[in-house]
């Protein structure tokens, strides 16, 4: 995966990079705390308890670091400034609420702060490159690098007797063999599968056969794997 997203230009590199965190690094008094946030279109929304956002909302210049597990990362340099839940979108606030459930319970009090962002910077294996602007919204995340393990997760809670198939299937034996069978990643040329059978725990990558440039791509290529797995094990 890292050499996929190595294989991005430096703008869509980093905004996949922003896309795809979840937590992002600030200093609060000296001390760098991994907050959640949100990310609104390349915008980190921050998702903070409220006496947290009181002394960030102090600072006039903050910078960001969101990580990735390639070990590259993204620092985005700029001013907070406070948003409110009733102007965002459906999905935002959903993934706010959601981002929320992961703040330490205390009194519950949440605010929100956005990034308004005056420099980019992406730090990767050839050292830090700064970022123009423009292009750095003018690009766009590659969404299933960024996101694939949201398909992951809600595939392996809602379709394991479609993945103990093609597991089944790869191996050519009856599904009931199966104990179980998860996607540990997905990237645009495929999936990483791991299962257990009767013959132990083993893990299998299975190609797509074409690059998919969206999560729904993705999905349908998933699917069509799927099926084909069982037309195998049926054999």
């Amino acid at each position: 995966m890292a050499d996929l997203l190595s294989s991005l230009d430096l703008a869509a590199r980093a905004r996949t990079i922003v896309a795809a965190a979840t937590d992002v690094h600030v200093d609060v008094a000296g001390t760098a705390v991994a907050v959640p946030y949100v990310d609104l279109d390349g915008a980190p929304m921050l998702v903070l308890p409220a006496g947290m956002a009181a002394l960030l909302g102090e600072d006039r210049m903050v910078c960001l670091r969101l990580s990735h597990a390639s070990g590259a990362s993204v620092v985005l340099s700029g001013s907070l400034a406070p948003l409110t839940c009733d102007l965002l979108s459906g999905d935002a606030r959903t993934a706010a609420v959601a981002a929320s459930r992961r703040l330490p319970a205390r009194d519950g009090r949440t605010a929100l702060l956005q990034l308004v962002i005056d420099a980019v910077v992406i730090y990767d294996e050839d050292g830090p490159a700064g970022l123009d602007l423009a292009a750095y919204w003018e690009a766009g995340p590659q969404e299933v690098l960024a996101r694939g393990w949201q398909l992951a997760r809600h595939l392996n809670a809602h379709h394991g007797a479609d993945l103990r198939a093609l597991a089944a299937g790869l191996r050519r034996t009856d599904p009931a063999r199966v104990a179980s069978a998860e996607i540990v990643t997905i990237d645009p040329e495929g999936v990483e599968l791991r299962v257990i059978d009767r013959e132990g725990g083993w893990q299998t990558r299975v190609a797509f056969g074409r690059s998919c440039a969206s999560l729904r791509e993705a999905g349908n290529a998933i699917a069509a794997v799927v099926a084909a797995g069982e037309l195998t094990s049926e054999r």
